[in-house]
């Protein structure tokens, strides 16, 4: 009967081992999501930054409309 509780123990030892270390390793993945979720976000803004920043970037025109402007513009 000893035996078999000094089993049970163990073998419950072990299970909270098992889960404690599952737990660990889910909560390092979660980090390295969140953290690979800041940089994306980072690059992107950044990204964004960089196109606002150009001159021609909010009064840029559609090439067809473009076309069409300079058609225009010979052919009054």
């Amino acid at each position: 009967r000893r035996q078999a509780t000094l089993a049970y123990r163990a073998d419950l030892e072990a299970q909270v081992k098992e889960k404690q270390h599952l737990q660990g390793e889910q909560r390092a993945q979660t980090l390295r999501e969140d953290q690979q979720g800041l940089i994306q976000e980072q690059l992107i803004k950044c990204r964004r930054d960089q196109i606002l920043a150009r001159p021609e970037s909010n009064t840029l025109s559609h090439p067809f409309r473009r076309t069409l402007r300079s058609a225009n513009i010979m052919n009054p």
